[in-house]
């Protein structure tokens, strides 16, 4: 009987670990992207390029806030997500779809920002050859 309660409580324990590392992911994956953008805007003053990089911006934003309460109120009560055995039970979001849809929107926003520098690199007073390979840098960068 004990050798359950103990590996129940370090189910409940991991689960509350995975948690917090997919929170904690997320808002610094998002602060990377952040922060790319706002070097972004200190290299390019054209208007709406400074348009497009912070509508992104906003977006990424949204994104990490619904991204947050999504997985802090995934389950009603919150603890029912690593103690599905409480009295009065609870409920949880389906995380298949969750998990899709987010990692679709992260997949998203990452080939706006990889894309989004293409645009101006294309016009700047360049030989062909250092375009080129200003676009390939930028390209890499999104690797």
């Amino acid at each position: 009987m004990t050798a359950s309660v103990g590996s129940l409580l370090t189910k409940q324990y991991s689960l509350q670990i995975v948690l917090a590392q997919v929170l904690f992911y997320n808002i610094s994956i998002t602060l990377c992207k952040l922060s790319i953008l706002a070097q972004l805007l200190r290299f390019f003053l054209d208007r709406p390029f400074r348009i497009a990089c912070l509508c992104l911006m906003i977006f990424n934003v949204a994104y990490i806030l619904g991204t947050l309460l999504a997985f802090v109120f995934a389950c009603r009560p919150i603890n029912y997500l690593w103690d599905p055995f409480i009295s009065g039970g609870g409920k949880c979001i389906d995380y298949t779809i969750a998990w899709y849809v987010m990692t679709s929107l992260g997949i998203v926003t990452d080939i706006a920002l990889c894309v989004l520098p293409m645009p101006v690199l294309k016009h700047l007073h360049l030989t062909r050859k250092q375009k080129n390979g200003l676009m390939v840098v930028f390209a890499l960068g999104g690797l």
